[in-house]
């Protein structure tokens, strides 16, 4: 049952809509602010309110680790390819792109590419926490893992 719900579930119904966004001229440390600033594990880049990217708390460790100045514009590092998944998108096909890609993040756009809003590994973990624990079967199942261990 977890599975087929994983397999059914669309990322439009547990995707964020209210996310944290900037333009891409910020500077790493302001992106790294923000994120403190708003508990938040990543910016979404938005240009006139057109999607040009995201930096996640990663993308800043890595650039500061090689030696990146904490004053240089995101833009300098965006990838030409923005990974994205349509809204209608199923939870287990997201996932598997995550895994594929190794990020925890996924911008979420429409069928006309227009960005709806962002999905992490943590939503998407707890949506199958709760979708599986709605019913008996799975709640029984783990709970005997529970006690197993």
């Amino acid at each position: 049952i977890f599975f087929r719900l994983c397999s059914a579930m669309k990322v439009k119904s547990f995707m964020a809509t209210n996310v944290c966004s900037a333009p891409p001229s910020i500077t790493f440390q302001e992106a790294s602010r923000l994120m403190v600033d708003r508990g938040v594990g990543s910016v979404v880049l938005l240009e006139h309110d057109v999607l040009r990217g995201i930096v996640t708390y990663a993308d800043v460790v890595k650039h500061i680790a090689a030696g990146g100045e904490t004053t240089q514009r995101v833009r300098t590092q965006l990838s030409d390819e923005l990974l994205t998944v349509n809204e209608d998108t199923v939870a287990a096909d997201a996932a598997e792109l995550m895994k594929k890609h190794k990020v925890h993040h996924l911008l979420v756009v429409d069928k006309d590419g227009v960005f709806k809003g962002l999905i992490s590994s943590w939503d998407l973990t707890a949506e199958m926490v709760k979708d599986a624990q709605a019913f008996p079967y799975n709640r029984e199942w783990i709970e005997s893992v529970r006690t197993q261990a």
